[in-house]
């Protein structure tokens, strides 16, 4: 992942997350729109047959866009920790 501050926009920030698609776009700027910090999150794959998601991001001034990316990647992979206990738990009854 590469983090480029955006130059244009106060708080704003660019995230190109390689060999990633739709899927993760979608979820990390689900999760982003949620917190009352974030202004704006917005996702596009430049190319389909590229693998590869641009992540723009703008937060209020008391927090930082990476810091909410880190947040929201946290709650995904906390999310997903649970999905998967649920899961083994219903394939051994």
């Amino acid at each position: 992942m590469t983090i480029t501050p955006d130059p244009k926009v106060k708080y704003g920030a660019t995230f190109e997350i390689l060999r990633e698609d739709h899927t993760m776009g979608n979820l990390i700027r689900f999760h982003l729109v949620k917190e009352p910090q974030v202004i704006f999150a917005g996702y596009k794959v430049p190319h389909p047959l590229e693998h590869n998601v641009i992540l723009k991001v703008q937060t209020t001034n008391d927090t930082k866009p990476d810091m909410m990316v880190a947040k929201a990647l946290n709650d995904l992979i906390m999310e997903v920790g649970y999905l998967k206990q649920k899961f083994v738990v219903c394939l051994l009854h």
